[in-house]
């Protein structure tokens, strides 16, 4: 049974939950060819538990705690076949453990497997009273965006500033050259909604710069975009807090739909 209205609002950071459903949704797609996938949630006292079950390979019982390690992947044959560096399982069990959960796994080769996600469940009731000098909200009215683009090269910031402009929502862009001017913007601005941050850049690089503004911002999503798609460099950018990165050169629709996924967030 699910929960009523005025229960259904959690507590918990919604970007770090997103990252942890869309992972696992993202690798059942992945190796599941045939039958169903199945997301739902029960809840257990104090602990909500979302559950994914699918109907692919499945995972041996003594490869299931290797799998959630960094770009561990069970059946190589199989991962360069469909793709992935094998990042999703620990990006998505790294989230759970900072939201207070965790996530476990039942599983045989070749019988599918199913996710369960255990995180605290905190609810808010949400109590709205429309008064004169509270009016109700037009939830017709368009949501006005600001991206935060960290790019040095002007080339480069003129591309995105044009991809962008695809979005049918007003949207205000701010550039930042480097590093040290991103996190004064972000000091003085309240507004951004996303970052678009840029890896190499002079006076201080994209990294450096994402820690210093996860100190300031804990829930401001960060994009890391990067001319470079070695392992190390990915795993260095969501370590240092980037919510997810995107490979130079930079394609329309990647962009469009990674950023569209943490802006509707935000709506």
């Amino acid at each position: 049974m699910g929960l009523p209205n005025s229960k259904s609002n959690l507590l918990t950071d919604p970007y770090k939950l997103n990252r942890i459903v869309s992972n696992l949704l993202e690798n059942a797609l992945k190796f599941t060819q045939d039958g169903f996938i199945e997301l739902g949630y029960t809840l257990q006292d104090d602990t909500i538990v979302i559950y994914l079950k699918d109907t692919g390979i499945g995972i041996h019982p003594e490869n299931q705690e290797l799998i959630f390690e960094r770009f561990s992947q069970e059946d190589k044959e199989v991962s360069q076949n469909i793709g992935g560096l094998g990042l999703g399982l620990s990006i998505a069990k790294e989230n759970a453990e900072l939201l207070g959960g965790k996530i476990t796994l039942e599983s045989e080769k070749g019988k599918g497997a199913t996710f369960y996600v255990s995180l605290p469940y905190k609810s808010i009731k949400q109590t709205i009273s429309h008064t004169p000098s509270s009016p109700v909200p037009n939830s017709d009215k368009t949501r006005n965006f600001t991206i935060l683009v960290a790019e040095d090269e002007n080339i480069n910031f003129l591309f995105l500033e044009i991809l962008l402009s695809e979005f049918d929502d007003k949207l205000t862009i701010l550039r930042a050259k480097n590093g040290k001017e991103a996190i004064e913007i972000c000091k003085t601005n309240n507004q951004i909604d996303l970052i678009l941050m840029d890896i190499k850049m002079p006076v201080m690089n994209g990294i450096d710069a994402t820690k210093k503004i996860r100190q300031l911002k804990y829930n401001l999503p960060i994009i890391a975009q990067t001319a470079y798609t070695t392992s190390q460099e990915k795993e260095e950018a969501i370590a240092a807090g980037c919510n997810d990165f995107i490979s130079k050169p930079i394609k329309k629709e990647k962009l469009l739909a990674l950023t569209s996924s943490y802006l509707m967030l935000k709506n």
